[in-house]
């Protein structure tokens, strides 16, 4: 996949429903959690995730104070030691009784005494000082693994040791740059733990080696920019277009960016690919803590947990190519469940057998993808394993990249 994907039931965080709600405990699994939460959970306003009990509970009970200290609430209020073990907790223990029940979360300055910590900078300072400081250990943990999302070391560790800022991206065969993470987007947040190489290894390769003598790239559903960065780290001339319709997503790509002094070399578009142009509608699943990495102009059958919706201008590949007069010899298509009417809406530019295509299919979509690229030749790209391989349809599990090149 080219970018990693959440549970089942989309919005739902099965560790931290595991965890916050102590007579779950018996539910080992994220299929057992998953059912409790459509059975019962929804029901019950049981919270799905941290986002979703932060946002309801600042929205009924008054936001989190700037200056809130986990640190300090825990050492100020050491009754609820026995009772936690979880950082998390404590935050919502303090919206959900603590500021009713007059518990307090800062330093008191007495005379000319600063208080340590005495704002929400200091806050993220030590979220960052701790989730630096946990680097080495994590690192010598997945030393022996490839990067991987669903890994609950991995998870554990982003999840409960924060960072925001700047991280430094390293992969073998492109010049570093840098990517903004304000412990929202997943992708930063892999190269922050993971280190070089920590994402997506064998499709990142892949990307790197056949981008570096191109004259354009296209970059479709760019979330925050990661394979439109590879690109100008590993071409210095190649024109690059990102096509990222969700707002936040293309505000980050722009920031990406801009740190890198690389405004000028990738046209930005806010825009979707469909096979049409027009006005779509884009469904989110994720609150807006995270730059999600699933809205989709075709949503899912589980309507029931659409976050939020969003209004943007679709185009065809073949249509925005005669506009524009950028020919792409490269294209990454991820454009959760719509790739089919992506590739319909590229009929010219397939036909030509003149680029390459990596894309993100599902199961009920790579049998329509493989018909729409007759005459081009297919691989699996298997992250899992860090390898290319001959297609199979069997080995197309959830979310899965494919490489299609022209045969000649």
């Amino acid at each position: 996949m080219f970018f990693g994907r959440g549970n089942q039931i989309i919005g739902l965080d099965p560790d931290f429903y595991s965890k916050y709600y102590g007579d779950l405990q018996h539910l080992k699994s994220h299929s057992a959690l998953q059912n409790h939460f459509m059975r019962h959970g929804r029901a019950e306003g049981r919270y799905k995730s941290l986002n979703d009990a932060l946002a309801r509970l600042e929205a009924s009970r008054g936001p989190l104070p700037t200056d809130f200290s986990i640190v300090n609430y825990k050492h100020l209020n050491q009754d609820l030691a026995d009772t936690f073990d979880c950082d998390f907790q404590y935050i919502i223990h303090y919206l959900e009784m603590g500021r009713n029940e007059g518990r307090i979360y800062k330093v008191q300055a007495s005379g000319t005494e600063p208080l340590r910590y005495h704002s929400r900078l200091a806050f993220i300072r030590e979220c960052n000082n701790r989730a630096i400081g946990l680097i080495p250990e994590f690192r010598q943990y997945a030393e022996l693994k490839l990067p991987d999302g669903f890994d609950q070391t991995f998870y554990k560790y982003r999840f409960e040791n924060p960072y925001f800022g700047y991280v430094e991206i390293y992969n073998d065969g492109c010049a570093p740059f840098y990517m903004l993470n304000n412990n929202d987007d997943l992708v930063a947040q892999h190269y922050f733990w993971y280190g070089r190489n920590g994402y997506e290894t064998a499709s990142v390769r892949e990307w790197i080696s056949r981008v570096k003598k191109v004259a354009a790239v296209f970059d479709v559903g760019a979330h925050t920019g990661l394979f439109s960065l590879l690109s100008c780290r590993s071409n210095a001339t190649a024109k690059v277009v990102a096509f990222e319709p969700t707002v936040r997503a293309f505000a980050r790509v722009l920031e990406n960016l801009n740190v890198n002094a690389l405004i000028p070399r990738v046209q930005v578009e806010r825009m979707a690919i469909s096979d049409h142009s027009g006005s779509v509608e884009l469904m989110h699943y994720e609150s807006e803590y995270m730059i999600g990495t699933g809205a989709s102009i075709l949503g899912t059958e589980k309507h029931w947990d659409v976050d939020r919706r969003e209004i943007c201008e679709a185009t065809s590949l073949d249509d925005y190519i005669t506009e524009s007069g950028i020919d792409p010899d490269v294209l990454k298509i991820d454009v959760e469940g719509a790739e089919i009417l992506a590739l319909a809406g590229a009929r010219d530019l397939i036909s030509r057998k003149k680029a390459t295509f990596f894309i993100e299919v599902l199961p009920t979509t790579v049998d329509g993808v493989v018909a729409l690229l007759d005459g081009y030749d297919i691989s699996i790209i298997d992250d899992k394993n860090n390898a290319t391989v001959p297609y199979e349809r069997s080995l197309v599990e959830h979310y899965t990249n494919i490489l299609a090149t022209p045969k000649h």
